[in-house]
């Protein structure tokens, strides 16, 4: 899994450095039909409880599944129904239960790891991290891993979303890192498209590109420290896959 802290100094790089609560006036970002999930008719319940089916989420719960706990309330604008930036430990093993939050290091970069909490830790479709605030007390941001498919944004950004579907609900290219090192694959800027709304930090995204045999990158395939769009047509036939996304709770201190 790329590390959640090098996403969120990505989103910074690329500008992004303050959060301000969404004009409640204005309408959610339309999602495109390929950005949601297909129906489907059978629901999946866990032994945390939480009930999860394949519709899409309603466009202002993020990262909340379409039946949340009845202790979890709906989501307003950005923020999310599965935890806050005012929850706690106690709280959130209150309301899911102690097995269900976890203790763990989580992977930062570099080697390095900082204390964190995992959400479903025995659930690797459903397994979130909870990356911690400066005070390493309240959650600051949640990370969906490559492995979690049972979670969206209410923007619709997923796993499994190739760039051209990426796009497509941006409503335009947007640019991100190009692959094989620290940052490779992160989104680091929307260039105003629907997916990154003015002076608001939704949360990291980041691409993975496919499995090349024995390694065998293309030329002029999207590689290094350097920006590309997400429309380059090589794409096309090489699609990435967002493989990382997470929603900020709260921005370290300027």
């Amino acid at each position: 899994m790329r590390p959640a802290r090098l996403l969120l100094c990505a989103l910074v790089l690329s500008g992004c450095e303050r959060a301000a609560a969404p004009d409640p006036s204005l309408p959610p970002a339309e999602v495109g039909a390929q950005a949601a999930p297909a129906a489907t008719d059978d629901a999946n319940t866990g032994a945390d409880g939480v009930t999860v089916s394949g519709e899409p989420v309603a466009a202002q719960d993020t990262l909340i599944p379409d039946t949340a706990p009845a202790a979890v309330p709906p989501a307003n604008g950005l923020l999310d129904g599965i935890a806050s930036g005012d929850d706690t430990l106690a709280s959130l093993r209150a309301r899911y239960g102690a097995e269900n939050v976890v203790e763990r290091e989580l992977a930062v970069g570099e080697g390095e790891t900082m204390p964190g909490w995992v959400l479903f830790p025995d659930r690797p479709t459903r397994q979130l991290e909870v990356h911690l605030d400066e005070t390493g007390e309240h959650p600051a941001m949640l990370v969906a891993g490559s492995d979690v498919t049972e979670w969206q944004r209410a923007d619709g950004v997923r796993n499994g979303l190739t760039a051209a579907e990426l796009t497509a609900i941006n409503g335009r290219p947007f640019s991100f890192m190009g692959f094989y090192w620290d940052y490779g694959g992160v989104v680091i800027d929307w260039k105003g498209g629907a997916l990154g709304p003015e002076d608001t930090v939704v949360g990291p995204v980041t691409l993975c590109p496919p499995q090349f045999a024995d390694e065998d990158i293309p030329d002029g395939y999207p590689a290094g420290d350097g920006e590309y769009a997400s429309d380059l047509a090589i794409l096309t036939t090489f699609p990435p896959v967002v493989c990382e996304f997470g929603v900020v709770l709260a921005l370290p201190p300027r």
